[in-house]
């Protein structure tokens, strides 16, 4: 059953409630005249036939007032039918707006459509108090009066973001709107660009517009989007000037330690100041050593070898991951992605200005790992990385970056597939390489949640959003409910009551228990799985054999499923986001922008999409020497 009144149980549960005393003393001999009293009647009556029940009412009292809504109907229907021409304006004019939605429903589904003409509605849409989006979502009301709302299109510029969020933006999942097809596609454009060069645009709708690939119902040409990105940073840098905004920033330097720390790290006034250990690279060029710091140094991954560069949920923040226009292909984006790309950057300028200045080329240690490391630890011939050339420049160097990026993966794929690399195959193979495509040498690799449930205990015992972080009678509020455990001792009588339903739906699932004092303890197999889950969203399964038994427990009721591949699929993501635009709408596209020329012409830039390149190549590195050790040690 579908319906644009209510979005959530809790809408329904609120609207029953609060109107508990309308219901009561309903009469359905009473000659209703105002147009909001009827429509709340309708709402209610919407709502019960959803079923949802009210906590406050026994089922006694819910149905008894069930039976009385179900006469709604009839006063309803006699109202409506009442309205014509001359009505319309004054109903529409005294609708309150929380009650337009319901107002149209009603219009479209008692067809008042057929008595009301083109003219009338023109002027009901004159209205300052009429609701367009309400009208929108009526598929049939919008067909029969197609070329008025199409005017009314092209009269109010501002329209423009209507069909942007509806096409291009993450919203537009929600619920669907109906434009009049009497706005051509050209029109549709023409609204846009006259929207980008009104005197006060949304900036998020600028940026959306910016970056987004075009879609068939909503074309959005080169020339737009170039002109919503102009305009896009002409408005920021006058809010700049004017306003306040959030700063951040990555510092990296050197620093000679006098033990064998590699590096230091800690944040000032929003500041991540993370210092390396010049000393460790300077006095060990050994080649292992210096692919080694990658993973230990400059930290591109953490302890089960997944990269530290990846967007994920829970690194996202309350504001950034509700609020602001994001595009419905988008890739997150949020201040602790930004904060690791910088930092890896960074790293990456810094690592290779030493290694330059003792004589070492980064790429020349991918040449080394894979024509020399892998034949003598693991005897793979043929396995093949042809270094840029030192007096290239940096676009030289990105094109030909990115081609071995395919080629080594296309490599290690014959491996996995054939046990060796075929080089005349490799030779007549064409296309490029799908991340997602690329198998691992390993069985049961990587295990992901797939169910709703595991997503709530993440967020109940993790997230700092959960309603229990607190307890009655202690002041102190924790970051998360996980945190709260490790630190207090509470039973269930610590909690609030609005709590113990989540409480018991945790005990229930295994998450916690009590112990036989009373105390809340938890359960510390699951708890590290979810851990794992909610901060990376997928765990090794040959890093953590002892929790193998949950995992397997999961897989078998179907919470849990177990898959392999060379990269997670946080890491694809990823690496889509870097090199594509196949999966997000705000791709950086640097494969496909440096092969095809239409890369940006400032060096500066060029150097730092050279350094992100060499990270990405330095993580395949990491990834493909991961697979060969794991392999070697079953």
């Amino acid at each position: 059953m579908e319906s644009a009144l209510f979005n959530t149980d809790f809408d329904i549960q609120y609207l029953l409630k609060n109107h508990e005393s309308l219901i009561l003393s309903f009469d359905s001999e009473n000659r209703y005249s105002d147009i909001n009293e009827i429509i709340t009647l309708y709402k209610i009556k919407k709502a019960f036939d959803f079923n949802v029940l009210v906590p406050e009412w026994d089922d006694d009292k819910y149905n008894s007032l069930k039976e009385i809504s179900k006469k709604f109907c009839r006063p309803i229907g006699i109202f409506f039918s009442t309205i014509n021409c001359d009505a319309l304006i004054t109903y529409v004019s005294n609708i309150d707006i929380t009650n337009q939605s319901a107002f149209w429903e009603l219009f479209s589904d008692l067809k008042l459509y057929k008595k009301i003409s083109a003219l009338e509605m023109e002027n009901v849409l004159q209205l300052p108090q009429v609701d367009i989006v309400s009208i929108l979502l009526q598929k049939d009301i919008v067909i029969t009066y197609n070329d008025v709302i199409a005017s009314y299109f092209i009269k109010k510029i501002t329209l423009a973001e209507l069909l942007i969020s509806q096409y291009y933006s993450e919203y537009s999942n929600k619920r669907t709107l109906y434009f009049p097809s009497a706005l051509s596609l050209e029109e549709r454009e023409k609204l846009v660009v006259a929207y980008i060069k009104s005197d006060a645009p949304n900036v998020n709708y600028l940026h959306l517009i910016s970056y987004s690939q075009s879609v068939n119902e909503m074309p959005i040409s080169d020339k737009t989007k170039i002109l919503a990105k102009r305009r896009y940073e002409e408005l920021m840098q006058e809010i700049s000037k004017r306003g306040v905004s959030i700063a951040y920033g990555v510092q990296v330097g050197f620093k000679d330690f006098e033990d064998d720390e590699l590096f230091q790290e800690e944040i000032i006034n929003k500041r991540l100041i993370f210092t390396i250990n010049s000393k460790w690279i300077t006095e060990n060029l050994d080649y292992p050593t210096l692919l080694n710091n990658f993973i230990y140094q400059f930290k591109l991954v953490d302890d089960d070898l997944q990269s530290n560069a990846i967007s994920v949920k829970s690194k996202l923040g309350v504001f950034e991951a509700h609020l602001g226009l994001k595009g419905n292909k988008d890739y997150l984006i949020g201040t602790a992605f930004n904060i690791e790309r910088m930092r890896i950057e960074s790293c990456m300028a810094a690592y290779n200005d030493i290694l330059m200045n003792n004589g070492v080329q980064i790429e020349g240690l991918f040449e080394w790992f894979f024509k020399s490391y892998l034949k003598a630890e693991f005897g793979i011939e043929n396995y093949h990385y042809s270094p840029s050339s030192s007096n290239s420049n940096y676009s030289e160097k990105i094109r030909n970056i990115v081609a071995e990026i395919d080629g080594v993966l296309k490599q290690f794929r014959m491996i996995v597939d054939d046990g060796i690399i075929d080089r005349e195959l490799f030779e007549i193979s064409s296309g490029h390489i799908f991340f997602d495509s690329v198998a691992s040498m390993l069985e049961n690799k990587y295990a992901y949640s797939i169910s709703d449930d595991l997503n709530k205990e993440m967020q109940y015992l993790f997230s700092n959003q959960s309603l229990l972080t607190s307890v009655k009678d202690k002041s102190k509020r924790y970051h998360s409910f996980f945190e709260l455990l490790l630190n207090d001792k509470v039973c269930l009588s610590d909690f609030h009551p609005f709590q113990l339903n989540i409480i018991n739906w945790l005990i229930s699932r295994g998450t916690i228990k009590e112990d036989k004092n009373g105390i809340i303890t938890l359960n510390c197999a699951r708890t590290l799985l979810l851990s794992r889950l909610y901060n990376k969203e997928v765990i090794c399964c040959y890093y953590w054999p002892e929790l193998m038994p949950v995992i397997n427990r999961l897989v078998e009721v179907g919470e849990m499923v177990i898959e392999s591949s060379l990269f997670t699929k946080a890491e694809t993501n990823y690496l889509n986001y870097m090199l594509n635009k196949a999966e997000f709408s705000n791709g950086l596209d640097l494969r496909n922008k440096y092969a095809h020329g239409t890369n940006t012409i400032d060096e500066s830039t060029q150097k730092a999409d050279y350094l992100m390149l060499l990270s990405i190549m330095a993580l395949i590195i990491i990834k493909i020497n991961e697979e060969f050790c794991l392999n070697d040690n079953k």
